[in-house]
Formats: structure tokens, sequence, C-alpha cells
């Protein structure tokens, strides 16, 4: 019964469609609010559908088309990305800051028809055909069309509404397919839960290489809210954002890493705010600190890209009871199942399966990647394999363990990264900490843990602090399960994502660190160490 998630809550058809008729029903209500300046939602829907009528007439976009759109944060970026679902595109958004051997790969493998971008961005960017928003001529020449919305007969539930491409195992990205169908009924699902109404305002963080964009700009739109968009160096920049967040907000979504850093910040939040986190695993000790700010209600967020943003959320208020991801969303289903396809019962770990409305189309041009990650179990219907490890709890949340191709072997134990990081974080020396398994001269795979010290901690030397956490991890994990090594920190490096960047944690200088640890070598201390 956990997986009875049906409603009769009402999912409009195409994405754009209900930032429409709140620009009919609602046309001075403020849309957008960027760097100090209110947009109305007659005023976006106005310019995005001259936009969209240039793209139509001029360009020849339509149906099926993929129109990669690559601009700086501001009020051009979300007219565009509006401009290309009227004229019944898909859209590829492209972070400028990514590399642009990354930004080549996935402009050639997608094989986009049209680049919206900017002149100071156009010369890094190879494309057939090439739109600079910001040039003069264009400029004049989208003032002439008709500011109407447009009409698409044949444009259906199942049409493309965008491609976003996310890590690959094999060392490239691989562009994920989602209809509107599916984004429109993760809105309808986030807007009853954790919810938002007509007149709130959203802070929207995230960069939008990363799918949770979507929440933060058409959820809003959705209910008739307001986006507030922070820019660039905003979005980066504790201080800048704790002034927005004064501002009347009462929704903002981010990764555990970037409420960390409000929280390092000396972030207070009086007024009430929904904050959601999610994209990597919340700490107790992250949910604690949030749960201490008092206008505070917050939401675990978990899912993949390939089950369109979100898939569970939970709202969370005892951490010490254990962090779980709450239970599905509306119209989405998740099964616990064994390396055999056994479904699993309560308690016992396995891997995550998810079905449901929210399943996308896979992934472009990999039809072989597709069938492997999306197959259609016994209930006839396709579900989408995670590779993450969860269970049920037997109040019927899902907990989810880690990754399962985390899970390494050092000195011949079977080692789960983020257990070994979870235990990590129960110390009260620990703000952040990582673990990466690396392989040494010797052909075997040692363990490094990174941490970053708590603020009034950072003048203890490397050796108190080696000889206090192998206590504290002694009583909790075994000998195989302890790091090695340990490394001090500034902070953890991220991705553009705000997501840990393992690839960039440095290699400890073996000739700095103390008390290394030496695995069990004869059968006995083996067995002691089990």
């Amino acid at each position: 019964h956990w997986n009875n998630t049906a409603t009769e809550h009402p999912v409009a058809s195409l994405l754009h469609e209900p930032f429409e008729a709140m620009a009919r029903q609602y046309p001075a209500a403020i849309a957008l609010e960027y760097d100090g300046q209110q947009y109305s939602y007659s005023d976006v829907n106005q310019r995005a559908n001259q936009l969209a009528h240039y793209l139509v007439q001029q360009e020849g976009i339509g149906a099926n088309h993929i129109v990669a759109v690559c601009l700086e944060r501001g009020p051009e970026l979300l007219v565009a990305l509006l401009a290309v679902l009227k004229a019944g595109a898909a859209y590829l958004p492209l972070d400028p800051d990514y590399p642009t051997q990354r930004l080549h790969y996935i402009l050639d493998d997608s094989q986009a028809g049209l680049l919206l971008t900017e002149q100071r961005l156009q010369g890094h960017l190879p494309c057939r055909a090439v739109v600079c928003v910001d040039e003069v001529s264009l400029r004049q020449e989208l003032a002439l069309q008709p500011v109407d919305d447009l009409l698409h007969e044949r444009l259906t539930a199942e049409a493309l509404a965008y491609v976003i491409y996310t890590s690959g195992s094999t060392g490239q990205p691989k562009g994920v397919m989602v209809a509107h169908q599916q984004i429109c009924h993760f809105l309808a699902a986030m807007s009853q839960q954790p919810g938002m109404s007509r007149g709130e305002r959203l802070l929207a963080v995230t960069s939008l290489s990363f799918d949770i964009h979507l929440l933060e700009l058409f959820l809003p739109w959705s209910v008739g809210g307001t986006v507030v968009l922070a820019g660039l160096a905003a979005s980066r920049d504790p201080l800048m954002l704790m002034t927005l967040l004064q501002q009347d907000i009462r929704v903002m979504q981010a990764t555990p890493a970037t409420w960390k850093m409000l929280l390092e910040a000396g972030w207070q939040q009086q007024s009430p705010l929904r904050v959601l986190c999610g994209g990597e695993p919340m700490s107790a000790q992250l949910a604690t600190r949030l749960l201490s700010q008092p206008g505070v209600e917050l939401w675990n967020m978990y899912g993949p890209t390939e089950t369109t943003v979100w898939s569970c959320c939970g709202r969370i208020s005892q951490p010490a009871d254990g962090i779980s991801v709450g239970r599905p969303i509306a119209h989405t289903r998740v099964q616990v199942l064994s390396a055999m396809g056994q479904l699993l019962p309560i308690g016992v770990a396995g891997e995550l399966w998810i079905g449901g409305r929210g399943v996308s189309q896979g992934y472009l041009h990999k039809e072989d990647l597709t069938a492997e990650r999306f197959k259609r179990l016994s209930d006839g219907q396709f579900w989408y394999r995670t590779g993450d490890l969860a269970r049920w709890q037997p109040d019927g949340q899902l907990e989810i363990l880690g990754r399962l191709d985390e899970q390494v072997k050092v000195h011949g134990f079977r080692i789960e990264l983020g257990e070994i990081e979870h235990h990590l974080l129960q110390s009260t020396l620990v703000r952040d900490a990582a673990v990466k398994v690396v392989r040494g001269d010797d052909d075997e795979n040692h363990l490094f843990g990174y941490v970053v010290l708590q603020p009034e901690l950072e003048s203890l030397s490397v050796i108190e602090l080696h000889e206090q956490l192998l206590t504290e991890l002694r009583s909790k994990l075994p000998a195989y399960m302890q790091p090695e090594r340990l490394m001090v920190l500034a902070e953890l490096p991220l991705t553009s994502n705000g997501k840990v960047d393992r690839k960039a944690l440095p290699l400890p200088d073996v000739a700095t660190m103390q008390a290394a640890y030496e695995a069990p070598q004869t059968a006995t201390e083996q067995a002691l160490a089990v």
C-alpha cells in the first residue's frame, strides 16, 4: 500500500501551459525577479512568444527538434527556455561554466539543430545554426513578432520537453530524454507535497545543467508564484544568498553542500521557509542544524534524472530517528529487488527500482544503454533500475544506503563508502567528510578519508585528529573499514551542481600523514577485524 500513490489532482498536458494560463488569469502578477527588477507574467509571456514565433517562422523549429540553450543566468535565459517549449521543441540546457570540451561533446552527441546563446559565448560553441539573443538586429526583429500564444495542434503530452546530460559511467555524459507528460506529473505532485501556493516566492539557485532547476522555475509558474532568480555570483556567495532569503522567500531548494555553506556563514532563518534538500545524502548532523533555525520546514528529496527530478520526498522532523527519503511522490512506485529480481522484505537491502508516470524516455541515441537500465517488469510497465542500495523501514519510509557501484573491495573485504562517511559525520570533530578508494603502487586498494573540521578545532594536529577519530570509528566499524590516511581540507571540492567532486579530492602526501592504518595480516587478525 506504500505504492498506492495515484491521485485525482489535475495535470497539465504541456510544460508551458500553466505559465500561459497564469499570464491570462493574473497578467500583472510577478513571474520573475532578478537583480532587483520585477517582470510580470504578461511581460515574460509576450517576450517568450515573440522569440517562439521567430524560432518557428525564421529558423524552422518545431516538434521533435532539440534546441540547445547556453546563456548566463538572467531573464533572457528563462525567456529562451519558455520560447523553445512554445515553439514545440525540446530544450537542451548548457552551463556556460562547463569545460569547452564537454560542451562540444554534448552539442555533437545531441545533434541539436539550433543553439541559443549570446555573442560573448558564441566562439566557444560549435553548432550548425546559432542565434545570439543579445544581437541588436535580432532584438529589432523580435519586436515585430506577434505577442500571442502559439497553437500546436499536433504537440502532445508524449512530445519531448527537454534533454539533460548527466555523468556517464563510460566517462562521457549521456542525455536523458523527458517528455511533457513526465515533467507535468512531477510538478503536479510537488505542488501538493512539499507544496507551493499562488503568490509564494521561490529562490532559484541551481545551475541549469542540474535537472532540479525544473522545480525551481516551473513549480512557481505552475501555481502562480514568483521565481526569484539568484545570479551566478549570488548563487555561490552565502552572504548574498542570505540577503536574498530575507526578501520574503518561502521556498528554496539546494544540495546539502549549499545549505552547509549558508549555515557556516551564520545564516539565521526567522521567517517561514520550506527547505528542500537533495542531490546528495543529508546527514543527521545537517538536518539537526537546519531544524535549529526557527522558520525552517525541512524536506529530504530523492530521485535520479532518469525518473524526472525527484521520485521520493519526506519531511524531516526527528533527525535522531534516522534520515529517510520518505515515500514515493504521486503516480510513482518503487520496489526494492534482489539481484535475481525478487521483491525483498521490509528491512532487507537491495537495488531500488522506480516505476510510474515519471520514468523518462531513456537515453538519447543510446538504445543499448536504455535497454540495459529501463526494463519492463511483470506488471507490464517500464521501470528504471537506479543502482542505488535501499531498504524499506517498518513505517513505510524508504532509506537510501548508498550506491551499489560504491561497494568496493579493500584487502578482500567488501566495503560501502557511504557507510564510512556516515560514521565520520557522526563525530563532533567533523563538519564534512568524504572517503575515496585509491589504487596504490602495490596494486592494492587503499581507503583515504577527507574531513573538514568544525571551526573551533582547526588548530588540532593531524596526529591528535587521527587518534581521536580512529578511537571513535573503532567502536563502530571493523578495522578494514577505517581509512588508512586522513586529510584535513578547508572545504570539500564541489562540482558545478553542488555535489562533492570525488575526482578532485587530492591524494594525501604520505610523508605528512601520521598513524597509518595497517591492514589485518594473519587469519586471526582478519577474523578479529570482522
